[in-house]
């Protein structure tokens, strides 16, 4: 199973048994879904498709309460559901573990992240709610000018377990828009995020205290936990820019929830818990034995890559270091630290995800790079990955790479194919790797004699490329060998030299929707 959504909070307890009771009446009511029902019993439970365990467990120490439920949902694909409640309570103190667990036959199904909603019951329930020092609350955190000093002072201590997300009000307003997108995604990630809103005289008060990790003018902005150090540190902490909140605010909103989500699956459980161990299942020989096998394959696979962007980068750095010397040569070194900054409405040196790649090509590429509006896909799972930020900038390497390959094309008369364009090496920011593990230009026979495969392949296009909208298109970026069926594909169009003379992209998506005879 994968686990989608996983809180850790403390309260004040003063009395452990009466809060391990309301506990399970809290737990009783959600599970069979009747607010007057009364507390189930320990054993196992049947409620329409709903499975429900509930158990008590004691020690000398500590006390507890643990519940789950499964939910097996049939359809066109079969997904299993199972939320799980552990509370242990002692000492003047309870401690809340809530875990919500998912597995599917169906790879491709959508899935809108969340808390469950007994995580809202147990928390009002607890008092002063709390992971370590951050405090949980379900509401958004408003940030006055007043409270910028203390707000950037808590963003900054080291022992922030919790990641905050911040909006800050457009420039020009949308009403009340981005305050009720602030609330949905409060409420929908309570328990594993923080989120702040800023008005606009905050937001200039946040701008002089935080300088370039500052977020503004309708952006957002999501701290990770652990020290904020450096504007260096920058890309630790995902920046979306408002642009991409007018394109499509709701998908934004899941964006964030999952990557916050995704955050929380990686915090340690105290030891407390380990009261609830005794009987658990230990994992197989064969299960720990295919684990280590999928690890080694992608330790191996970022090595060789790792490899790769060495060797590459030593390539720029050298050809770097060449047109310093001839710009000095030429009493021109003043134009080096002309172009050390790009302009705010210039094109960005780097990207946080694959989404916000997209945005930035649509945005600066366009003379020569159209992406469809129905290129992205399922990109959800890509962007809330522990890879989300170095697949991103491989994503907006690879446009810029495209967009420089067509301009080529047409203002410098290059006519060798985007491969030997890149076997050459173009412009030194945005050279692509012309190798097989990183660019194919045709797919297998195996793939195009397969009809499903086939068909995969078929995008929507510019009507001046072909005049149904649709293309088949072979040629796709690989951005990543590792990550197995999620990593990111980029299929794409040649059109340099047909009517549009650019390059169309009509798919961005994890390789899973792609498949081929490997997959």
């Amino acid at each position: 199973m994968s686990i989608m959504y996983w809180t850790i909070w403390e309260s004040d307890c003063e009395d452990p048994q009466v809060f391990l009771e309301l506990t399970r009446e809290c737990f009783s009511r959600w599970a069979v879904d009747d607010h007057a029902g009364e507390s189930l019993e320990d054993g196992q439970h049947q409620v329409g498709h709903r499975r429900i365990t509930l158990r008590s467990i004691a020690d000398d120490a500590v006390s507890g309460v643990e519940g789950c439920t499964i939910d097996d949902m049939e359809g066109a694909s079969s997904t299993r559901w199972c939320t799980t409640v552990r509370v242990a309570a002692g000492g003047g103190t309870a401690h809340i573990w809530v875990e919500n667990c998912m597995e599917t036959n169906d790879p491709t199904q959508r899935i809108k992240v969340g808390r469950p909603r007994v995580v809202a019951d147990l928390l009002s329930l607890s008092e002063n709610p709390r992971l370590k020092r951050d405090a949980l609350c379900g509401t958004p955190r408003v940030i006055t000018a007043d409270d910028v000093s203390d707000f950037v002072s808590m963003l900054s201590y080291g022992d922030r377990r919790l990641p905050v997300i911040v909006f800050t009000e457009p420039f020009q307003t949308s009403g009340g828009r981005w305050r009720q997108l602030a609330c949905q995604t409060a409420r929908r990630s309570m328990g594993v995020a923080t989120v702040a809103v800023l008005d606009q005289a905050a937001v200039s008060c946040f701008r002089a205290a935080f300088d370039d990790l500052a977020v503004w003018g309708g952006g957002i902005r999501t701290y990770a936990p652990r020290l904020v150090k450096s504007p260096a540190d920058a890309r630790r902490h995902r920046f979306i820019p408002a642009a991409e909140m007018r394109e499509n605010d709701s998908w934004v909103v899941d964006r964030l929830v999952g990557t916050v989500a995704q955050l929380s699956t990686r915090r340690r459980v105290p030891g407390v818990f380990s009261v609830f161990l005794s009987d658990q299942r230990a994992i197989s020989e064969n299960e720990l034995a295919e684990f280590r096998y999928q690890w080694e394959f992608d330790l191996e696979l970022e090595k060789d890559d790792h490899a790769t962007t060495q060797f590459e980068l030593g390539r720029v750095s050298g050809h770097l270091e060449r047109i310093v010397q001839k710009l000095r040569e030429s009493n021109l070194e003043h134009l080096i630290w002309d172009a050390q900054v790009a302009p705010e409405d210039g094109l960005p040196d780097q990207v946080q995800g694959v989404t916000e790649a997209i945005v930035a090509a649509k945005e600066h590429l366009g003379e020569w790079l159209t992406i469809a509006d129905s290129a992205s896909r399922e990109l959800h799972g890509i962007d809330t990955a522990p890879e989300a930020v170095s697949w991103g900038n491989n994503a907006y390497r690879g446009f810029r790479a495209l967009a420089e390959y067509a301009r080529s094309c047409k203002e410098d008369g290059f006519a060798g194919g985007f491969w030997v364009w890149c076997q050459r090496g173009g412009a030194m920011s945005v050279s692509w790797p012309a190798t097989d593990k990183k660019l194919a230009m045709s797919e297998s026979e195996s793939v195009m004699n397969r009809d499903k495969y086939r068909k995969s392949r078929i995008f929507d296009v510019h009507h001046d490329v072909a005049r149904s909208g649709r293309l088949l298109m072979q040629a796709h970026l690989k951005i990543s060998e590792g990550g197995g069926d999620l990593a990111p594909r980029i299929y794409f169009h040649d059109d340099t030299a047909g009517a549009t003379g650019k390059v169309h992209v009509g798919f961005v998506g994890p390789h899973y929707l792609v498949p081929n005879t490997k997959s």
